[in-house]
């Protein structure tokens, strides 16, 4: 593999903190709770599994796919940018407590573990429109395989930190609260506005390139 093209290790890091914005763990902490609180302790355990293994191999998926459904669709990567971006501004709104975004999985009536760990927990808590959107952007800046090895690898981690933290929730129970809940929310609300902005630019440069001569 060859990773010499891949000088800047900046793009990676800033998509470990794009893609722990949008998954949230902290934030999904109390609608987590909610959703297990009637399954025993064991059965808890078996759902945040379930929940974390589709979160990644949905991403997996995209990451080595979203380009041929992007092109099955005739959707350019600029204008995805910019409906990326746009679409991360409102998360990020919404995060910071400016907005309200209706949660359709409120509705959904779950009666196992592994379902519930499947839908709506790993779809689309936390493998949503904006972390599936971030994949495929990300993965089209290089055509290389040791590109999409390096965008694997931080999908494992942020799957890796995910269970973690779910994990930690389980066994501090209550122990954030909604203080420090709040705080983490519009922490990660802040990063994903100012990476939702540099989409939606990225995506009018790449439409119009004469305004890179703008000064």
């Amino acid at each position: 593999m060859d990773w010499a093209e891949l000088q800047n290790w900046d793009e990676y890091s800033k998509l470990l903190v794009g893609l722990l914005a949008l998954t949230n763990p902290f934030g999904s902490i109390p609608v987590l709770s909610s959703l297990m609180d009637k399954f025993p302790p064991s059965e808890k355990k078996k759902v945040i599994g379930v929940a974390v293994l589709t979160f990644t191999i949905t991403l997996v998926i995209f990451l080595f796919l979203g380009a041929l459904i992007l092109e099955l669709f005739g959707i350019t990567l600029g204008a995805f940018r910019i409906a990326g971006g746009v679409m991360f501004l409102f998360y990020a709104l919404e995060m910071l407590g400016l907005i309200k975004i209706p949660n359709s999985s409120e509705s959904l009536d779950v009666t196992t573990a592994r379902s519930l760990g499947v839908t709506p927990i790993g779809i689309p808590l936390l493998a949503g429109p904006g972390t599936i959107s971030t994949i495929i952007l990300l993965a089209s800046d290089h055509d290389s395989f040791s590109h999409k090895i390096l965008v694997m690898g931080v999908i494992l981690s942020v799957a890796v930190i995910v269970y973690v933290v779910f994990q930690a929730a389980l066994l501090m129970g209550k122990g954030l609260g909604k203080t420090g809940t709040g705080i983490m929310n519009k922490v990660m609300g802040l990063l994903l506005a100012a990476i939702a902005v540099e989409f939606i630019l990225d995506g009018l440069v790449a439409h119009f390139p004469q305004l890179l001569s703008v000064h």
